[in-house]
């Protein structure tokens, strides 16, 4: 694995994460299980903005965002108070990933701790120390009782990449009131939840006011990876204060991708149906597929595109050698769970989101390798 570069003192720069260097480290030939990227169609009213870009407003758009799309996001989180609002508690960035780094950037200074989950997004824990943090991972069912007074940020995807779970609104209460009492700020990835049901989505986070922030973007649930939207909703006072992190940063996201996502947003309610029973056939099947290679045993989430794969049985805890292995042998790309932190080692992330007849390939592959690798 790559070692980490330093900047000025002892602050780490981000590295690239491991699930980039099993994709760069795959030949031609090695069949993708790895990239995180929707094969659903886009909502035709995004692209059909997209289509006419000759005619839309290709200048900067205000910093916080066209105020169209601002209220848009806004309204589509019915259970959120600051709705009401409109978009005063919305700002739009390059993607969520841009929005996490504002949120790092923008509420940590040196030295202060950041939870994350012990299985979690890799970002989350670089950029926050990048950001100058102190990261600690604390096991998912834990994270309420996981706080302290050191705690600033915590950080936690739901949906969870790579697992799938989300957070009930029973749990997040306790969490919320926990990060009241420590001064703690949280921080909600809410970036595949437009792939649960709606009503499923909204029970998960009822009564979720204090000191949140949610992030989200249009980049897995609609399809639209490459507009690079996304954005974070808090109290208007927080977004005041961070629009001037975000604004040195990127100035604004692209306005025309901005204007798409807003049609996307309004319209794209029926491409989101479409997604979500895709992806449940997709991993159904997939899912019977991996069971039928002895030693593994399969969690579908019951969201989007991935699988979480236990494979300590027949690859023991260095599931990282054999995916690198893998991709440059020009088999097959699989993230390996070391990817999402220690506690990831021995499973496997197998997205099922390429064409069906690659995924089938893969997984016979996968299990091929699996057979042949001697720990």
């Amino acid at each position: 694995m790559l070692e980490p570069l330093r900047a000025s003192g002892t602050r780490e720069l981000p590295r690239l994460s491991l699930i980039r260097q099993v994709l760069q480290a795959a030949v031609p030939a090695a069949i993708d299980l790895a990239l995180g990227e929707p094969m659903h169609a886009p909502p035709e009213a995004a692209l059909e903005v997209l289509r006419s870009a000759a005619a839309a407003d290709l200048r900067y758009s205000p910093n916080a965002g066209i105020a169209e799309l601002r209220t848009a996001v806004a309204r589509v989180q019915p259970w959120d108070a600051r709705a009401k609002d409109g978009g005063s508690s919305v700002l739009i960035t390059a993607g969520s990933q841009q929005a996490l780094a504002v949120i790092c950037l923008g509420l940590l200074s040196p030295g202060e701790e950041v939870v994350v989950p012990e299985i979690g997004y890799p970002s989350y824990a670089e950029l926050a120390q990048f950001a100058g943090g102190v990261v600690r991972r604390v096991a998912w069912d834990r994270l309420e009782s996981g706080l302290s007074a050191r705690t600033r940020l915590v950080i936690l995807g739901s949906p969870a990449n790579p697992t799938g779970e989300a957070f009930a609104s029973e749990r997040l209460a306790v969490l919320l009131e926990r990060a009241a009492l420590c001064g703690a700020w949280v921080v909600l990835d809410e970036i595949y939840a437009p792939l649960l049901d709606l009503p499923q989505w909204a029970e998960s986070l009822v009564g979720s006011g204090g000191r949140v922030l949610r992030v989200g973007g249009v980049s897995k649930g609609y399809a639209l990876t490459g507009l690079r939207v996304g954005w974070l909703v808090t109290a208007p006072e927080i977004v005041r204060r961070l629009l001037p992190v975000h604004q040195h940063l990127v100035t604004c996201a692209p306005s025309l991708s901005q204007r798409a996502a807003l049609a996307a947003l309004v319209e794209g309610e029926s491409a989101l149906s479409a997604a979500r029973e895709l992806y449940r056939v997709r991993r159904s099947r997939a899912a019977r597929a991996l069971l039928g290679i002895a030693g593994l045993s399969v969690r579908d989430p019951g969201v989007g595109f991935y699988l979480w794969v236990d494979a300590r049985a027949r690859l023991g805890r260095d599931t990282a050698s054999f995916a690198l292995a893998q991709a440059r042998a020009g088999a097959v790309s699989v993230v390996p769970g070391e990817a999402f932190g220690s506690a990831g080692a021995g499973f496997l992330r197998v997205s099922v989101s390429g064409p069906l007849d690659a995924v089938d390939e893969g997984i016979r592959r996968l299990g091929a390798a699996i057979g042949d690798w001697a720990l």
